[in-house]
């Protein structure tokens, strides 16, 4: 079935692009399409068990050395994943982040003796936090004006702070410090699920740190995933004082994964991406002629690019979206980002080297696009420049 008749005749004018395509599902003439946020998945499997078993699914899951690890929902809830083999996904799409440390003991347990309260400063684990499990996160009371501090020694390396916060009683401000030294108070008014935000401090680089809280008389707040980091921008939130490991999803010829055969084998090749980045990076890597990347200086896709308009980055929470088609077959090869305008070149035969690719990455932390993709599909039909600029306007 050709592309134009699954879309409406206004929209193909030759005068230009008049509207966004809507992205049904599955996708027109799609050979696979993968809907990541929408959990929905055709022409084979991306199964919820998240193993890394050879059983033909579409990726096997390579991430987080930390188990549970989570990801946010986009009703701002956080979900929970207790394997170290996941291609993790929510309602947001699948997660492409890169390693990062967090340094902070009992980030989401207040009582424990790593932290250390003043006089008529308290504190229980009784709290419901973002990932919706009762006694998990902590309350922080304070009855007198006073901290609750963790001195932590490390490696003098920039760190972040990032932290749960929901005010439970009380109007005051609640302080935060890194040093113990500089508090910064902070408006708890940025709420993302329940009335619980995510709050922050801008880098510091220490030797030892005093990370914690100073609060006034007569306010309580939940506490949840305090966590100090080397990132430079929000990351996942880390249960432990330990290291995330960053995801990769991987589709492997030998695993029987229909994504890696179609890139092998066919000559024919269409790739549409929807996905928000936060910095360079991979959106396809491979061992084999199957390269495409998204960077500041634009598209770079089969041989193709920059792109002459340039991807949007995202802001901590990955709200920015961008759309890419990219094709090629033995008499034409082309590329769109955005909408803009379409990059073609010369025929091009895949030299059926290729055993793996990965999403979103190459394996490595500095080519990683830190985000999220929200769908992605494969096709055999060649879309026309305006169809191209169609299926890759934003809505």
């Amino acid at each position: 079935m050709n592309l134009a008749l699954r879309l409406p005749m206004h929209l193909l004018s030759a005068g230009g692009v008049s509207g966004p395509v809507p992205l049904a599902f599955p996708a027109a003439n799609a050979v696979h399409d993968l809907d990541f946020a929408g959990f929905q998945y055709f022409g084979g499997a991306q199964p919820e068990t998240n193993s890394s078993s050879v059983d033909g699914r579409f990726f096997r899951g390579y991430v987080t050395g930390v188990s549970p690890s989570f990801y946010e929902e986009t009703d701002g809830s956080l979900r929970t994943f207790t394997t170290t083999s996941a291609c993790r996904r929510t309602s947001r799409g699948l997660a492409i982040n890169h390693d990062h440390t967090n340094i902070v003991v009992a980030p989401r347990d207040l009582t424990n003796v790593a932290w250390v309260k003043g006089s008529g400063v308290t504190a229980a684990k009784n709290q419901t936090g973002r990932t919706k499990v009762a006694n998990s996160a902590s309350l922080l009371t304070f009855t007198a004006d006073g901290t609750c501090l963790q001195a932590i020694s490390s490696t003098s390396v920039a760190r972040r702070m990032y932290v749960d916060i929901k005010q439970i009683t009380g109007t005051d401000k609640l302080e935060l410090t890194m040093d113990g030294t500089t508090f910064t108070a902070k408006t708890i008014n940025a709420p993302r699920y329940n009335g619980i935000g995510r709050y922050s401090l801008p880098a510091q680089t220490l030797a030892t740190y005093s990370v914690g809280f100073r609060g006034k008389a007569g306010n309580s707040y939940l506490i949840d995933f305090a966590n100090v980091d080397e990132s430079e921008y929000e990351q996942d939130p880390v249960s432990t004082n330990a290291r995330a490991w960053r995801d990769r999803a991987a589709a492997y010829v030998v695993d029987g994964s229909p994504l890696a055969i179609f890139a092998d084998n066919e000559t024919t090749q269409v790739y549409f991406f929807e996905y928000a980045q936060r910095r360079d990076g991979a959106l396809i890597a491979s061992d084999g002629d199957l390269q495409i990347s998204s960077n500041a200086a634009g598209v770079y896709a089969l041989g193709l690019g920059p792109t002459v308009n340039k991807p949007g980055f995202s802001d901590e929470r990955l709200l920015v979206l961008n759309r890419v088609m990219a094709w090629r077959s033995p008499t034409a090869s082309g590329l769109c980002l955005n909408g803009g305008p379409v990059v073609t070149g010369p025929g091009f035969t895949p030299d059926g080297s290729l055993t793996h690719w990965d999403l979103g990455t190459n394996g490595a932390a500095n080519l990683r696009i830190d985000g999220r993709i929200t769908r992605f599909f494969t096709s055999r039909t060649i879309p026309s420049v305006a169809q191209a600029r169609l299926w890759t306007t934003l809505p």
